[in-house]
């Protein structure tokens, strides 16, 4: 049987001494040992090979990469083997076509609408899907944002280079600096929710099925940077998701070098923003000195991020669950009456696993969440969607940590108070800040960053209340 080539490639190698080679090719053994003689440190194995200029040197196999498969483990047919065979990998657009059905099945009777600056992603994004669908099912919805001076040639030229791909085109307008000063946020924050409305208006008079957006793997790399560098938990592993309600992301598994080649392979040019060069702007600082340290030290750091990300997001699946059946136990609006601790109940913040049993067998509210008892009103899902809320404090108190700081987490994020709320990194200071509060045993309450309060008044924690600085500034 013929070794595999980086068997032959190996002139000078000694395959024999790599354990896994032993184990995955015995029968090229000996004839590695014939073909490739070596002298490895014990007699009677000859002098080292020569190795000419004509010779094409290769990796030892003893020093082979962990990830390297040889081609007789290769299976036929897969991406791997049709490389190796000489044959072109599956075409951008054929990879985006995949992309697209993998989050809307029924895509070929879909209509979008395509967030288009007329960047370079989103030309990309563009030309891509005007080669998927036939005219009139998609609609390129350009915002002028207000920012700069020019913004609205820019728009127009934006719309125009739409129509020149075979897209239907729509622009629109918004004052994001003054929405900016009068909520209290920043121009990106700001400049995201203006964008996101007027992409919802466009869905709904153009009749779309979904917006579609340009974010490609880069992008969550950034998102990941970013939160992790504001404190985030573990849920910033997640990065940018897919699909977000009726947005979907389909450029997401390919690179920003992937695009600029596809550009240039159509002979397509974009319009550069000037503000992604603007260092004021945290995400662009993150991009031209953050994201390439990380990618010097591993090239494939985006392709880690991905694979990180299906895993965080099947964890924040298993939470989201979770979260809801402690909050339908624990938490009521404002009004309502907490369950009370069960008879039996383990000691406040003890999270072992016999403390735990002893609450799963007491039934009381640090149990495993379950169905309601018959007949017991359900929490009143819009009555929760901004609270104030009312929490058990025993209950809440024999979660586990984890527990408890994901659902302190949860019910501050759905605070809605009128103004600014600090964004998210009031939101993490806050349930720190409140976690400590609700362990601490004190009475009376304390304002929480980000405009928010939570009292004790015996054994509830409410939770909700604007600030007393707040309600006094705006009173």
């Amino acid at each position: 049987m013929e070794p595999p080539r980086a068997v032959k490639e190996a002139a000078g190698g000694d395959p024999g001494r790599h354990p896994r080679f032993r184990r995955t090719f015995p029968h090229h053994f000996r004839h590695a040992r014939e073909t490739c003689p070596r002298r490895t440190g014990r007699a009677g194995r000859g002098p080292p090979a020569i190795v000419t200029a004509a010779a094409r040197p290769g990796p030892r196999p003893g020093n082979l990469p962990r990830n390297h498969i040889p081609e007789t483990l290769t299976p036929k047919g897969s991406l791997l083997a049709a490389d190796r065979a000489g044959r072109a990998r599956p075409s951008l657009q054929a990879r985006f076509v995949a992309s697209l059905a993998a989050l809307d099945p029924g895509w070929e009777r879909s209509r979008y609408v395509l967030g288009f600056s007329g960047g370079r992603d989103s030309t990309a994004l563009a030309a891509l899907l005007a080669g998927t669908l036939p005219p009139g099912r998609a609609l390129a919805a350009t915002l002028d944002h207000g920012i700069r001076e020019g913004s609205a040639d820019e728009a127009a030229r934006a719309a125009e280079a739409a129509r020149s791909l075979g897209l239907e085109a729509l622009t629109g307008r918004a004052g994001v600096p003054a929405e900016a000063r009068a909520r209290g946020k920043g121009l990106e924050e700001a400049g995201r929710a203006a964008r996101y409305r007027f992409l919802a208006e466009a869905k709904a008079s153009f009749g779309a099925d979904f917006i579609l957006t340009a974010h490609h793997a880069g992008d969550s790399a950034e998102t990941v940077l970013l939160k992790i560098a504001r404190g985030a938990g573990p849920g910033a592993l997640v990065g940018i998701p897919a699909r977000s309600g009726d947005v979907l992301r389909p450029l997401l598994p390919f690179r920003r070098e992937e695009l600029e080649g596809y550009l240039a392979s159509r002979g397509l040019a974009w319009i550069e923003d000037p503000s992604n060069a603007d260092a004021r702007f945290l995400r662009n600082r993150v991009r031209e000195r953050a994201l390439p340290l990380f990618l010097d030290l591993n090239p494939r750091f985006l392709e880690a991020l991905a694979r990180g990300a299906l895993i965080s997001r099947d964890e924040e699946d298993f939470w989201l669950a979770r979260l809801a059946l402690l909050e339908g136990r624990l938490v009521r609006p404002a009004g309502g009456i907490p369950e009370a601790p069960g008879p039996g109940a383990a000691p406040p913040g003890d999270p072992s696993p016999a403390a735990a049993a002893r609450r799963e067998a007491a039934g009381g509210p640090g149990a495993s969440p379950g169905p309601p008892p018959p007949g017991a009103p359900a929490p009143d899902p819009d009555a929760l969607a901004g609270g104030p809320f009312l929490v058990g404090r025993e209950g809440f108190l024999s979660l586990h940590p984890a527990e408890r700081r994901r659902l302190m987490g949860r019910l501050i994020r759905r605070v809605r108070l009128p103004g600014p709320s600090g964004g998210e990194p009031a939101q993490l200071a806050g349930t720190e800040a409140a976690l400590a509060f609700a362990l601490s045993g004190k009475r009376g309450g304390i304002d929480l960053p980000g405009g928010r309060r939570i009292e004790r008044r015996g054994a509830i924690l409410y939770l909700g209340l604007a600030s007393r600085y707040d309600a006094a500034r705006r009173g």
